[in-house]
């Protein structure tokens, strides 16, 4: 496999990682949430799930899908991150 394959491959990891990190800090603010972002992370929590399995099964063809795939899931976490942020807000 060639050094670029290996390069987006590491950055899906990194990916994956710093989304479970988020995950986890979600999960522990959503009871101070409200439901906008309760249903945000209902949506995207499954697809975090979905990425992570994927990336494990990952052919070489899919390495580009898959690190788009990963980005949009970070963006849509930061964006309910950014929901808690307000709803924590006085």
């Amino acid at each position: 496999m060639n050094e670029g394959k290996e390069t987006l491959r590491t950055r899906i990891t990194e990916g994956i990682g710093e989304l479970k990190t988020m995950r986890d800090e979600i999960r522990i603010k959503l009871h101070l949430a409200g439901m906008d972002a309760k249903d945000a992370w209902e949506k995207l929590e499954p697809r975090i799930d979905e990425l992570e399995a994927r990336a494990r099964d990952l052919r070489d063809d899919m390495v580009e899908r898959v690190k788009d795939a990963v980005e949009d899931a970070r963006n849509a976490a930061r964006r309910v991150q950014n929901e808690i942020r307000r709803a924590e807000s006085p």
